[in-house]
């Protein structure tokens, strides 16, 4: 069973949880003094990551009638378009890098069930945790 902590029992017990989480475990954590609010998950990095490797990026390319080429991930509608598919992978991740960057400064509103882009995170999160390596993000996304 998971473990349930008031906001103020886990500042003071931050450490231990943290190495609880370290170890594998979640810790949900709630605003003791806000009935209904809603849990807060303290969870290893390298569990998210393993997490998040299930979503899986499937390019779909096409190639045009000028003989250039365009790529897209259907997981989180995007484009790259080029005259070579080196090219092409290229500008896709760069735009991929851009939407990951705009997404998370601005969640709330892409999480918002206005826009219903919420089934971009895990993608999105994949591109964002290769910190601006043009190449990293290439092989994440299957480029």
């Amino acid at each position: 069973m998971m473990q349930m902590f008031s906001t103020g029992v886990a500042r003071d017990r931050f450490n231990e949880l943290r190495r609880e989480a370290l170890n594998g475990h979640e810790i949900l954590v709630r605003d003791s003094k806000q009935n209904n609010s809603p849990l807060i998950s303290i969870i290893s990095t390298d569990l998210l990551d393993a997490m998040t490797e299930k979503f899986p990026f499937s390019p779909e390319w096409l190639r045009d009638e000028d003989g250039s080429f365009t790529v897209s991930l259907k997981e989180i509608d995007i484009i790259g378009y080029g005259d070579t598919k080196e090219d092409a992978s290229e500008v896709l991740a760069t735009v991929a890098m851009e939407y990951a960057e705009a997404y998370f400064d601005e969640l709330s509103f892409y999480m918002s069930s206005m826009v219903n882009r919420g089934s971009h995170y895990p993608y999105l999160r994949r591109i964002a945790r290769c910190q601006g390596d043009l190449a990293k993000v290439m092989k994440v996304l299957g480029v």
